[in-house]
């Protein structure tokens, strides 16, 4: 009689990884109370109806909220307490989830305009209040993106046009494109350009994480660039 060969069960594999082994958590903070929060709202609701089946999974954890079209509460314009606010963000987050099955932030980005922020009046000696903030930014892992002079430069460029290099001129730009409504995101905001955006943002000028670039700059695309990587988006 033949003896039944008993099978030997395979160890399981490990090729594949949890769902939130698979999750790149972002935290984003801005100094706007309203347009900025708004945008990367639209932008993470866009990203999770694109993913392709075999990307990464991407959550963006937007500070401050808005509700209703409506600001929920006063935004941290100084880009030191923009900073300080991803600090203790990231830090009260690690806290809290560091028994559950749920991954820290993988990175942590301040929106920040340069606005007066970068004159040594607003600061203390000879260096300026956003030169502060971005020195205790690197020394806590932190990547401030600013914008040159302000966050409505990287509206422009989901659009074919250069973006103006004062307020006024971007406020004028916003405003016949049909980018803003108010200081609301418009309805037929062009979110789907987010990634051309990114690219016209380093043709025109590819300024550093944690620095500041010439009038009519933003180095917004680095955190398009961080999602990318992710999500193999441009694969």
């Amino acid at each position: 009689m033949s003896r039944t060969r008993r099978q030997v069960r395979k160890p399981p594999s490990t090729s594949r990884q949890k769902r939130s082994d698979r999750l790149h958590r972002i935290l984003v903070v801005s100094d706007g109370a309203l347009t900025e929060p708004e945008y990367f709202e639209l932008l993470n609701r866009h990203i999770q109806h694109t993913l392709p089946p075999h990307a990464d999974k991407i959550q963006i954890k937007v500070d401050p909220k808005t509700k209703d079209g409506k600001a929920r509460r006063k935004a941290k314009n100084n880009p030191m307490d923009v900073v300080d606010r991803c600090i203790l963000l990231r830090d009260d987050d690690a806290r809290k989830n560091n028994t559950k099955d749920i991954p820290k932030y993988a990175a942590v980005f301040a929106v920040v305009d340069v606005d007066q922020w970068d004159d040594v009046r607003r600061g203390s000696g000879n260096t300026s209040l956003l030169a502060k903030a971005l020195s205790k930014a690197k020394d806590h892992g932190i990547h401030v993106l600013v914008s040159n002079p302000q966050f409505e430069t990287w509206l422009v460029l989901h659009t074919e046009c250069t973006p103006a290099g004062d307020q006024q001129g971007l406020d004028r730009q916003c405003r016949e494109r049909s980018l803003l409504k108010g200081k609301n995101i418009h309805d037929d905001f062009p979110i789907d350009q987010y990634k051309r955006a990114a690219e016209r943002a380093k043709e025109h000028h590819p300024v550093g994480v944690n620095q500041i670039g010439p009038k009519g700059s933003t180095g917004l695309f680095h955190l398009v660039d961080t999602i990318s990587k992710w999500t193999c988006l441009d694969r």
